[in-house]
């Protein structure tokens, strides 16, 4: 009688669910989709990729991936990710007009971490194709890639897109070879991690660290959406501090593909993206996991309602999907690296640096060492005399409106007396989160000021998920976190 209840419960939570939004595809344990309606044709060679209606086999797509790197020596080199379970390969393309210029902001897309969601693998391969046979003739695609180091892995779990064998999509699943979700199985920023990270992913987890990605996208099949962070928490929980440039982003790429078709991104919201957690919230997923621990931008893009489409359809997703993957990438060079450092780490150490659109607010903090205190801030604008002059601010935690690459140190200097000149108690309180609420230990502390990631004071006294930093008189400020 329970597992009747429990069975009715979930239904009925599903119902509700679906009344609001379309179930998110991994939302619930999938079921393959029926093979009969599928007109899957596959290309056992590289000419027969010709007209991009078809799908590769597993021989074609490396040999696709290794022509490239051979025909386009100086525009694109080829890269190995790592190997899957089974032993395939997980490539990675890396395009520039400069390879040796290491100082292009760098992009990166990946598709099909779901083995099963295969559209996006074909778009991938196809949008390698017009970039490198666009350029030079393209004013566009040439500029993209003269100002951009883009790096495009096309297959992010090939055994599960050839769990039938290597000639054929059909019978792809979900999962790698050991029956895992990939994109449940990263590091998690907001609590426990899995405990058995997948070969495929700790490949990935590599290659990412060993790049310094601005901006990327992973492609998903199943629906048609914009998915942009947190998918941990839904935006009343915790809303991602850049939420108003994701849905900025999000919109121009559906108003692009609406303009080429008008039957599509409409299944999920009619605006064609959401966040994450608003649709249906998970752990585990890749896009939190490079938002939060590579301050990456990283969007998730359901780009086909169908998960395998008939071989015919794939020309016609790419007639309305390209100019916004090509659109996304162009995004990148609307993002400022705010960079943070410490004059001397032995004397204290600094936060807040990333990734911010025009007009956004960093949030720097500087935090002393036992025997010393924070100084001031200087920027390293200073450096080149085409820029601004030094800047003395005084202020930490310091807000800055971001409007360009920059950097910012923060000086240290020795304060023997540190405790009892600067800090109102014997020894630095200890702070922790309580129930929501902000707890000091120590005795003799004044004033206590807290403020949220942007920078802005909170005096609510109970507080919502998130990151915070909290302030007791002149101590060093520290950072806490609302689980």
């Amino acid at each position: 009688m329970k597992r009747l209840l429990v069975l009715v419960l979930l239904l009925t939570a599903g119902a509700m669910a679906s009344a609001q939004f379309k179930l998110r595809p991994d939302a619930f344990p999938p079921e393959p989709e029926p093979l009969a309606v599928k007109a899957v044709t596959m290309a056992a060679d590289v000419s027969q990729m010709a007209q991009w209606d078809r799908y590769p086999t597993y021989g074609t797509y490396v040999a696709m991936m290794q022509q490239w790197a051979a025909d386009f020596p100086a525009l694109c080199r080829l890269d190995t990710i790592g190997t899957s379970i089974q032993g395939r390969l997980i490539l990675s393309l890396e395009i520039a007009g400069n390879l040796a210029d290491t100082t292009l902001p760098e992009f990166f897309y990946s598709s099909t971490i779901h083995g099963d969601e295969v559209t996006g693998y074909v778009m991938m391969l196809r949008l390698i194709d017009t970039l490198l046979h666009g350029y030079g003739s393209n004013p566009f695609y040439t500029r993209l890639v003269n100002t951009t180091r883009i790096c495009i892995n096309p297959l992010a779990n090939p055994d599960g897109t050839y769990r039938s064998g290597d000639n054929t999509v059909q019978g792809a699943q979900r999962y790698n070879a050991n029956y895992v979700d990939l994109n449940r199985n990263y590091p998690n920023p907001f609590g426990s991690s899995p405990a058995n990270l997948q070969q495929e992913n700790a490949a990935m987890i590599s290659y990412v660290g060993s790049h310094q990605f601005r901006l990327s996208a992973n492609l998903h099949g199943g629906s048609e959406v914009m998915n942009y962070p947190w998918d941990c928490f839904t935006s009343a929980q915790n809303p991602h501090p850049k939420s108003a440039w994701w849905q900025e982003v999000c919109k121009r790429l559906v108003d692009t593909i609406h303009t080429y078709t008008g039957d599509h991104f409409n299944d999920v919201t009619s605006e064609g993206y959401i966040a994450g957690g608003d649709w249906y919230v998970i752990t585990g997923g890749r896009q939190d996991y490079m938002n939060y621990y590579h301050n990456c931008l990283e969007l998730t893009m359901e780009v086909s309602t169908t998960k395998l489409l008939g071989s015919s359809q794939l020309p016609v997703y790419w007639n309305f999907l390209q100019h916004s993957l090509v659109n996304y990438i162009d995004m990148i060079h609307h993002l400022n690296l705010v960079s943070v450092t410490s004059a001397d780490p032995s004397m204290g150490t600094v936060e807040g640096g990333g990734l911010f659109g025009n007009g956004d607010t960093a949030v720097l903090v500087a935090t002393a060492k036992s025997g010393y205190r924070f100084s001031h801030w200087s920027n390293g604008a200073a450096d080149n005399p085409l820029l601004a002059t030094v800047d003395e601010d005084t202020l930490n935690p310091r807000a800055v409106a971001v409007m360009s690459d920059t950097l910012f140190t923060a000086h240290f200097v020795p304060d023997t007396a540190v405790h009892s000149a600067i800090c109102p108690v014997a020894e630095s309180p200890k702070i922790y989160v309580r129930d929501g609420r902000v707890v000091v230990e120590a005795d003799g502390w004044q004033q206590m000021d807290v403020y949220d990631a942007m920078g802005r004071q909170v005096t609510d006294a109970v507080l919502r998920r998130g990151v915070y930093f909290v302030k007791v008189g002149e101590c060093p400020i520290r950072k806490v976190v609302v689980l």
